[in-house]
Formats: C-alpha cells, sequence, structure tokens
C-alpha cells in the first residue's frame, strides 16, 4: 500500500517545473529483411515526470523525514495527485529530491518520479 503524502507539504507542483514523459513500451527487433518488427513490452507503460515545489526550512525537513523514512529512501511508493488529470495516483522517486535555495527561509526541490500502473 502507497504512504499518504504529508498533508502539511504542498498538494500540487509548480507549473513552471513540471515535465513528463510517456514511457516507451515498444520493443523493436530489426529483421533481416523488411521493417523491424515491434509488439509491446508491458501492459502498461510507466511514465516519468519532473517536478520542482518551493518549501521552507519546516516543509523541507517534513519531506526529508518522509522520503527517507516513511518511504525507506524513495523505495516505496506514495499517493500524490496527478498533475494533469486531478487524480489520486501511486508513484516512486526515481531520485533522491535535489534542492536549491531560493532565498531567505525558502527552497525549490527537485523531484523525479514514476507513475506507477
Amino acid at each position: 500500500m502507497a504512504a499518504a503524502w504529508p498533508n502539511t507539504l504542498p498538494d500540487f507542483v509548480e507549473q513552471e517545473g513540471f515535465q513528463k514523459s510517456i514511457g516507451n513500451n515498444v520493443l523493436r527487433s530489426s529483421m533481416d529483411v523488411g521493417l523491424d518488427k515491434l509488439r509491446k513490452r508491458y501492459l502498461k507503460q510507466i511514465d516519468t515526470q519532473s517536478s520542482t515545489m518551493t518549501l521552507d526550512r519546516t516543509q523541507y525537513t517534513t519531506l526529508e523525514t518522509f522520503y527517507l523514512t516513511t518511504l525507506s529512501s524513495g523505495v516505496l511508493p506514495f499517493t500524490f495527485v496527478d498533475p494533469i488529470t486531478l487524480v489520486a495516483s501511486d508513484y516512486r522517486f526515481t531520485a533522491p529530491p535535489t534542492i536549491r535555495s531560493k532565498g531567505g527561509n525558502y527552497f525549490v526541490v527537485t523531484f523525479g518520479w514514476e507513475k506507477l500502473p
């Protein structure tokens, strides 16, 4: 079962930093003659996304604890609202979040996620 996204963190990602890639679900095999043979690899592809959020110091501490402890360093899935469909979906981190200062008490955190089928 996927962990719930902490309610003290934003439940949306910033539109400016959002990017989605539809997963490649096609296996291509070269033939001796003619066109390559194509077939689906899985029943459903795994889409990936890159997103950003602006967090204050307290929120970042919450995110770090959620990632390291609740999600066991990003191994376990979590539920978040899909930025396009606005439907709650299960995700998993593809890499640890990165953080950069925005000045003062605020930080921009960048995530890499994969949407689970």
